[in-house]
């Protein structure tokens, strides 16, 4: 499959008639689990596919980082899917609490998924990996309060992936 990456720093122009996802999850404090979502598209047979990426050593600038995510999410939600993966932290830093923007972002997105999608199409994909602080409770309230089955909330990338394929292809 031909992928097309988008990243804070490329001008690279793109397809609009093609899919695309944005790749929402920790950037620091964990493995590369962007790579993986990659390879594994890049892997597959047939169609093409536009990735958004955000990557932590492209942002200086907070505001600039968050008005390039939120032009791309929005963009994503419309014409493809947004993919969320809590990956599991393997790095500890004091300084910051891990994947709290993901963690806004997930919270933000479920509600606009929710109360603003009125078709209901698969436009976010979840993923949550078994060591990661307060998957319960996140998983919880996505089942309970926004009615997000069990089964579709994925804790590995391989099948994080596949429904991903399954839901664009």
């Amino acid at each position: 499959m031909k992928v097309t990456l988008i990243t804070p720093d490329s001008s690279q122009k793109f397809n609009k008639d093609v899919p695309c996802i944005f790749l929402a999850g920790p950037l620091g404090g964990t493995r590369d689990w962007r790579n993986e979502v990659k390879e594994y598209f890049k892997n597959q047979e047939g169609e093409e596919l536009v990735i958004f990426s955000p990557e932590n050593k492209h942002f200086k600038d907070l505001e600039i980082q968050a008005d390039w995510e939120t032009k791309y999410l929005n963009y994503a939600y419309k014409n493809g899917l947004i993919a969320f993966y809590c990956s599991n932290q393997t790095k500890y830093d004091s300084k910051r609490g891990y994947a709290r923007t993901t963690r806004f972002e997930l919270g933000e997105w479920i509600v606009k998924y929710t109360f603003g999608n009125k078709d209901k199409k698969n436009l976010i994909t979840i993923g949550i990996e078994s060591e990661f602080e307060g998957k319960e409770y996140i998983i919880h309230r996505l089942i309970n309060n926004y009615n997000i089955a069990d089964d579709t909330i994925l804790d590995n990338i391989e099948d994080f992936c596949e429904i991903i394929y399954e839901k664009l292809f």
